[in-house]
């Protein structure tokens, strides 16, 4: 990653720090994310930040990069981490995220807040769509991403002239994806918020209600694993309705997962020597 010298903006004196070259930095290298924080970590006095990764461009003259590739939107999410920002904003065609397509319904309306990322909002955001490349719901999952930073995401109206502006005056203008100084995880935790997930575990409902209780995730209550993952991976965790729960690092890998599942530890470890005492401990356990 590299940060140019900041620059001061002629008429309000912000600065500002342009960054380039994260888009070939995966979350997934823990070295690699620890070197780009040191770097932004150097810029941390500075007012404001704009990210500006790799992406597509939708002509040479656009003064602002557009985001173009899901996996540029979750760095960019990702960044609010490195910077401690308070907030991220993200540019895309639409105006922000309607109560059905606007372009189908004419009842259609915006929401300007958004207080909880729930199934329901999930479900308004829908697939990829024409409104900005990946679609709405990357936007959403960028913002989930944000969230666990404790960074407000903003989705607004790339194309309208002054947006940028009318943001940071808190224009009501797109949508705002509320967070909290409360939303923040413990560094690790938002480091592995950050990652993707390699496999899928299935767990049953008293295993639900215990991660809810600030347990660990004990290789009793699955109930089915998918994927391919070593220990160390991130892995899902899903109700059996298929809604995810959270995401946490596995302690074992997919093949001794599938071995002792359903098992209580000591049982388990008759047929798995070393087990640990559970498949996610709870200090690496990231709810979604």
């Amino acid at each position: 990653a590299r940060a140019s010298d900041g620059a001061s903006h002629p008429a309000r004196g912000v600065t500002v720090v342009v960054v380039v070259g994260l888009f070939g930095v995966s979350a997934d290298d823990s070295a690699a994310f620890a070197r780009v924080q040191a770097t932004l970590a150097r810029e941390g006095a500075l007012e404001v930040t704009v990210c500006v990764p790799a992406a597509d461009r939708q002509g040479a003259g656009d003064a602002i990069a557009v985001i173009a590739r899901e996996m540029t939107v979750a760095l960019a999410a990702a960044t609010a981490g490195l910077v401690d920002a308070d907030a991220v904003v993200l540019l895309t065609g639409a105006p922000g995220l309607f109560t059905a397509d606007p372009g189908k319904d004419p009842l259609a309306t915006r929401l300007p807040v958004v207080e909880a990322i729930t199934d329901e909002v999930r479900a308004l955001a829908g697939g990829a769509d024409t409104h900005g490349t990946g679609g709405m719901i990357t936007k959403l999952e960028a913002a989930t991403i944000a969230r666990r930073h404790g960074a407000q995401t903003v989705i607004a109206p790339g194309k309208d002239p002054g947006v940028l502006e009318a943001v940071f005056r808190g224009d009501d203008i797109g949508t705002v994806v509320s967070a909290t100084p409360a939303d923040r995880g413990t560094e690790r935790k938002r480091w592995i918020g950050t990652l993707k997930a390699r496999g899928v575990i299935v767990v049953d409902d008293g295993a639900v209600r215990a991660l809810r209780k600030d347990a660990s995730l004990l290789f009793a209550g699955v109930v089915a694993v998918s994927g391919d993952f070593d220990a160390g991976d991130v892995i899902a965790v899903v109700d059996r309705a298929g809604a995810t729960v959270a995401r946490g690092l596995s302690s074992v890998n997919d093949d001794d997962a599938r071995r002792v599942m359903g098992r209580k530890t000591a049982d388990a470890r008759a047929i798995v020597a070393d087990l640990p005492d559970e498949l996610i401990h709870r200090d690496e356990l990231v709810f979604d």
